[in-house]
């Protein structure tokens, strides 16, 4: 056999060379979340020896995340050893629960996790704790029958109330909170006692603005669409005020806001025999929907409850039929709440004489989808035993809370069916009836 010839040689310890280059360079590349460390691929956003960096290694006790050193356990949450409560995560140092329920009768805030598991330790609040929101990481509970805002923050081991915020008690003696909401770096309250529009600053904790709403306005829900526009159902005078909050915020001597359009809800939105009592509100689309009790004089149900829709871009009602008014159906009376999530609303119901909340009429959840732009009202879930009011959506399924007990609801919209049952908030020690007011998602 004739040796190779050197041109063959070459050709063949080039070949060589490649096949060597290219199994080198497979050995060196990584992930694209990966780096190459010390000839070792590594992701430097979770890597706890290698986080941010080569050999930046964390601390006892500390986790990486996004390439930053933090105790973010729930064992170990902000500072070393600071133990989270019971079904609690840690979230930026604070212990979060999955959920936050106001027990109305018992004057105190508790958590929950997802699967409806009390969770962490209860909060005491002032008397008649009715709404919540977040603000950043406090949460804010208006306190319907005491005039003030409590501030909770979330430090381990423990919930704790950090400040309040006292409403001003007005001409008739007393305020009546009624709901919270926050936007703009600021929070906004509808105290009904006063008829006025609560706007808080949570820097200086004081009250920023207070803005008239009309003698016998009763306000009830409130929706913050931009640092300049507010909606604000007004149950008394069956109408929405549309409200200019642009100067709230810098206010120097209230009232700096003032209401620059009354959208009228009439009366052949209600029954026969029945007034509109507009109360709580949603967007979606574009358009406000507007819960209506449609009760009597006697805050007896006057027929099935119903929504008025709003044009937000005009402020006027959308007249067209079948959202002049939105009939939630024979299964539906007295709405409780609203809430959005992707393109169908959620409303609850439920009707129970205030002498015997057990008697319960007209309870149920009712879909509707507005993904076409006009309402359709979907099959109606109805409940034989729980009033449902406060509804929120966490991680894609509804709690809901029961206006007759200390029961909370987990539902599922895409079966249009409660999972799961469980009494969170418990009976007062005298008399009353546990009353879940509001719920409220962790962040």
């Amino acid at each position: 056999m004739r040796p190779p010839s050197k041109k063959t040689t070459r050709f063949l310890a080039a070949l060589a060379l490649a096949a060597a280059l290219t199994a080198c360079s497979k050995e060196r590349s990584c992930a694209s979340d990966q780096t190459l460390c010390h000839d070792t691929c590594t992701a430097f956003a979770t890597d706890p020896a290698n986080c941010g960096a080569c050999d930046h290694a964390c601390g006892e006790g500390q986790v990486c995340t996004a390439g930053s050193c933090e105790f973010g356990t729930a064992q170990n949450c902000g500072a070393l050893g600071r133990t989270c409560g019971t079904g609690e995560r840690c979230v930026s140092g604070d212990c979060i629960a999955d959920l936050y329920l106001a027990c109305f009768d018992t004057d105190e805030v508790r958590e929950a996790t997802s699967d409806l598991a009390a969770a962490g330790v209860p909060v005491a609040t002032a008397a008649g704790p009715i709404a919540m929101a977040w603000l950043g990481d406090t949460l804010y509970v208006a306190d319907s029958t005491s005039d003030v805002v409590d501030a909770l923050q979330f430090d381990p081991p423990a919930v704790r109330i950090t400040g309040t915020i006292t409403i001003p008690a007005h001409s008739v003696g007393y305020s009546d909170l009624e709901f919270i909401t926050a936007a703009n770096g600021l929070l906004y309250v509808s105290n009904a006692a006063a008829n006025v529009l609560e706007v808080l600053d949570p820097v200086a904790m004081k009250v920023a603005d207070e803005i008239p709403l009309g003698l016998g306005a009763n306000p009830a829900g409130i929706l913050v669409v931009s640092a300049a526009k507010a909606y604000v159902a007004l149950n008394g005078l069956n109408e929405v005020a549309v409200v200019d909050v642009s100067a709230s915020g810098t206010c120097a001597s209230p009232p700096c806001g003032s209401i620059t359009r009354h959208v009228a809800i009439p009366a052949d939105l209600a029954s026969p025999n029945g007034s509109p009592l507009p109360a709580r509100l949603a967007l979606s689309g574009g358009k406000l929907y507007v819960t209506l009790w449609n009760l009597k004089s006697d805050y007896t149900p006057a027929g099935s409850g119903r929504l008025a829709v709003v044009d937000t871009a005009t402020d006027t009602l959308v007249t067209d039929a079948g959202s002049h008014p939105v009939d939630l159906g024979a299964a539906c009376q007295n709405p409780g709440d609203i809430a959005a999530q992707g393109q169908v609303l959620y409303v609850t119901c439920g009707f129970a004489p205030f002498d015997a909340p057990a008697s319960i009429t007209g309870a149920a959840i009712v879909p509707v989808d507005v993904s076409s732009g006009s309402p359709v009202v979907r099959d109606a879930l109805p409940l034989a035993s729980n009033n449902a009011g406060a509804i929120a959506f966490c991680g894609g399924a509804g709690y809901v809370g029961d206006r007759a007990s200390g029961a909370v609801l987990k539902y599922d919209p895409g079966s249009n069916s409660v999972t799961s049952t469980q009494t969170l908030c418990p009976a007062p020690g005298t008399g009353g009836t546990p009353f879940v007011a509001a719920v409220a998602c962790g962040i």
